[in-house]
């Protein structure tokens, strides 16, 4: 799962970022929950560009949720903790995206 925050591309003076919040591996019945916390100034993991979370009173966060295919061995942590993880194998793409304003 990767988060967004800011606009990406967007408005001048926004501090875009995008980076990694949470992954999982989902069981063979298809259910998944997820939990994820962003701090200030900390990221958890991966981040693609930007500095981060800077503000969370007024950050707006675009919430991507995407699929790294089936598990490969020796790989899983990859897959559940980088954007690109195991997509030189599977094929990755984004399946749900929300926005919190």
């Amino acid at each position: 799962m990767q988060v967004l925050s800011g606009i990406i591309g967007g408005h001048p003076g926004v501090e875009s970022s995008v980076l990694w919040a949470t992954g999982h591996v989902v069981g063979d019945d298809g259910q998944a929950g997820f939990a994820g916390q962003l701090q200030v100034g900390n990221p958890p993991g991966q981040v693609m560009f930007g500095s981060g979370l800077l503000e969370a009173q007024g950050a707006e966060v675009h919430l991507i949720l995407r699929t790294h295919g089936l598990p490969i061995p020796g790989w899983v942590d990859e897959q559940i903790s980088t954007f690109e993880g195991g997509c030189e194998v599977n094929v990755c793409a984004n399946q749900q995206f929300a926005i919190h304003p």
